[in-house]
């Protein structure tokens, strides 16, 4: 898919019970105040809707080659469950980071299909080679492995929250590795 195709049309991923599908400015405001202290999605949310956003000038419109971000749903009740995204899409050396987020009522969503779903659109779609998340907690971190990513390195007091320096832990996938877990499946 080429690059301007992604930031015209941003695609509804399927997963489980799931659906993946583009945020709008009127889930913003209920997505950003309903996961409180987590600064990634709402950093997110303010890229893609960023006034410059909408003139639309150029095949990037959210600039630094950044995605809008996803709003996550369930597939039979049709309720936002949470945002996911990408963040710091490096075109010329194929990485990206990837961040998603549950409302604290949908803790028990299955996590790993999200982050599975976004995976794979993004070694397919966006041809990376490496796909980077940063996680903290234990609940969090055991999704990702599940989703099929490594534990890289422990980043300590990486990121402030409510005024507490918090260790995060860098985890990734390659290309290479997730085509070859998917065919191992």
């Amino acid at each position: 898919m080429a690059v301007e195709e992604l930031f015209t049309a941003l695609p509804s991923l399927t997963c489980g019970g799931f659906i993946l599908q583009e945020i709008t400015p009127e889930d913003g405001a209920t997505l950003i105040d309903a996961i409180p202290g987590f600064p990634i999605p709402r950093a997110l949310f303010h890229a893609a809707h960023h006034p410059a956003a909408a003139s639309g000038e150029t095949a990037d419109p959210y600039g630094s080659h950044q995605l809008p971000p996803w709003r996550i749903e369930g597939r039979r009740s049709g309720r936002v469950l949470g945002v996911c995204g990408f963040l710091r899409w490096d075109i010329l050396h194929a990485r990206a980071g990837i961040t998603a987020a549950l409302l604290p009522a949908e803790e028990e969503a299955p996590m790993a299909h999200v982050l599975g779903a976004m995976m794979a659109f993004g070694f397919h779609e966006m041809e990376l080679n490496r796909i980077e998340m940063l996680a903290g907690d234990e609940r969090t971190r055991a999704a990702i492995e599940r989703a099929g990513m490594a534990c890289e390195a422990l980043l300590r007091q990486y990121l402030r929250i409510d005024d507490v320096h918090e260790d995060l832990y860098l985890y990734a996938a390659l290309a290479e590795q997730w085509h070859g877990l998917r065919r191992e499946r």
